[in-house]
């Protein structure tokens, strides 16, 4: 009879422990590393979505640092110089390798734009398809297939904000509906990490995106119309509820809609009348409906 596997000791699992905790530890600093040598940092920074702007600016940082460790690093292993510093040896040198900038600034461009690209490709194939389930199923969803679209809808909120797209204008608007959608809030906050504070944040930048691309569009639509603007202490429209109950009052309401009616380019105006006792054919037609008639005011 073999005897089964000798139990984990306590020095045993306090070495496990302890290489996690340090394979952890390395883990974070390369990371930390990365971020700054790929300036990914950019994006968290300053929370611009990522873009044709934000590539452009990693672009030339990544350059810069690559372009400035390659000559250091020339430099340092040629063995007839020393490490003292002098500028006409430092702009010989810049003269000497410039062309590794431009090689340097193409191959990181063509790199992050790639990586950008089947980002978006991605995130745009998956509302298509999400929004593909939800017509197939619209006529007769149940709850279990609004859970599934919920959860659906939480992940691809997730990832957009993962990939740093959540606010770009085409996508932030989607992220906004949808993260207001009760369930999808729901699954969103219960199953992502950083749950209710990461969902505010989100939801946050995604309302602050549509504010400042539409206010954005616009002022664009207003100068494509000849600069006109709107004036903000103007109404396009007025609603307005009367209840007179003696003559006086609705001899003073009649001049209030005259002046109304001076500043308005069309004005409609509906009457509601009741009695208890009920009203008379005749003389609601010869005292009313013909007065208003004649001026074409009603239709005969």
């Amino acid at each position: 009879m073999n005897p089964g596997p000798p139990s984990q000791t306590g020095a045993d699992m306090q070495r496990g422990s302890t290489r996690q905790f340090r394979a952890g530890i390395i883990l974070r600093i390369w990371s930390l590393f990365a971020k700054v040598i790929s300036f990914e940092w950019v994006l968290t920074a300053t929370g611009w979505p990522n873009g044709g702007n934000i590539i452009l600016l990693r672009t030339t940082g990544i350059t810069i640092t690559f372009y400035i460790l390659a000559i250091a690093l020339k430099q340092s292993l040629d063995p007839d110089r020393t490490l003292a510093f002098d500028y006409r040896e430092l702009l010989i040198a810049l003269r000497d390798t410039l062309p590794w900038a431009g090689a340097i600034f193409a191959g990181v461009y063509v790199s992050l734009y790639a990586r950008f690209s089947s980002q978006w490709v991605y995130l745009n194939g998956l509302y298509n398809q999400i929004k593909a389930m939800e017509t197939r199923t619209a006529a007769g969803a149940n709850e279990a297939t609004r859970k599934v679209i919920a959860e659906w809808k939480a992940g691809f909120l997730e990832d957009a904000q993962e990939l740093h797209l959540a606010t770009k204008p085409l996508l932030a608007s989607v992220v906004k509906r949808w993260g207001e959608e009760p369930q999808v809030k729901d699954h969103f906050i219960r199953y992502t990490p950083g749950e209710e504070a990461r969902y505010r944040a989100l939801m946050e930048a995604a309302r602050i995106s549509c504010e400042f691309h539409a206010d954005r569009m616009k002022k664009q639509y207003q100068q494509r119309d000849g600069g006109a603007k709107e004036p903000t202490d103007r109404l396009r429209a007025v609603e307005i509820r009367l209840d007179p109950n003696r003559n006086q009052q609705l001899l003073t309401s009649c001049q209030a809609l005259s002046n109304l009616s001076g500043m308005a380019d069309k004005v409609s105006i509906t009457v509601w009348a009741h009695s208890e006792s009920g009203f008379d054919r005749s003389k609601l037609q010869n005292d009313v409906l013909e007065l208003l008639q004649e001026p074409h005011l009603i239709e005969k």
